[in-house]
């Protein structure tokens, strides 16, 4: 399927790499990978993860890292909504 990201997914991309930077380099880009490798995996097999409360919403969490993706599955994309750290309130 393709793949589109909201710009508040873009933006949360960008400020956690931003935010991660400020403590190492090669982490901020390690998790910054394993979120657009998630997402990839996402494109490919987009019923793999669960839904959440929302029946349009699923949430895929990373393995090594403390980071979920929420999306959604459309005809012919999956549309990245949401990219939270797992401590935070949960969104849905």
């Amino acid at each position: 399927m393709k793949l589109q990201f909201r710009e508040r997914a873009r933006a949360d991309i960008r400020d956690i790499h931003t935010h991660l930077l400020q403590w190492s380099p090669e982490g901020a880009a390690n998790v910054s990978r394993d979120i657009y490798a998630a997402c990839r995996l996402i494109a490919e097999h987009p019923f793999g993860a669960p839904e959440t409360s929302d029946p349009y919403v699923r949430v895929k969490h990373l393995v090594r890292f403390p980071y979920s993706i929420f999306y959604g599955i459309g005809k012919n994309t999956v549309e990245i909504l949401h990219v939270r750290h797992t401590s935070r309130r949960p969104w849905i």
